[in-house]
């Protein structure tokens, strides 16, 4: 059995190149993704690569920081509470998404 079997873990950018390929290997170990990208349509092909029933989808464009709070109330709300074990995730990622957008 793999360290991320019954793991439930975040991918962003799961539509394409790495967050994609991470995606699918973390799957194959077991592990429940939850994909983010801005395509949906993408992201419904690497849920079929998965082959897991414990894939999830919710498309959404990080670099709207003002609307990342709904994106994690919906992940909360359909998946389980990741926002409530780890309050501090919420927070780096704006700071990350931030300083990002400054370059």
């Amino acid at each position: 059995m793999s360290y991320f079997h019954n793991k439930r873990i975040w991918v962003t950018g799961a539509s394409s190149g790495i967050g994609r390929s991470v995606a699918i290997k973390l799957s194959k170990l077991g592990a429940e993704v939850i994909l983010t990208a801005r395509n949906r349509d993408k992201l419904e092909e690497v849920k079929k690569e998965c082959g897991n029933a414990k894939a999830h989808i919710f498309d959404h464009d990080l670099s709207n920081l003002e609307s990342i709070d709904d994106l994690v109330n919906r992940v909360t709300r359909e998946v389980a509470l990741i926002m409530q074990v780890y309050p501090h995730i919420l927070q780096q990622m704006k700071q990350i998404l931030m300083c990002i957008h400054k370059l």
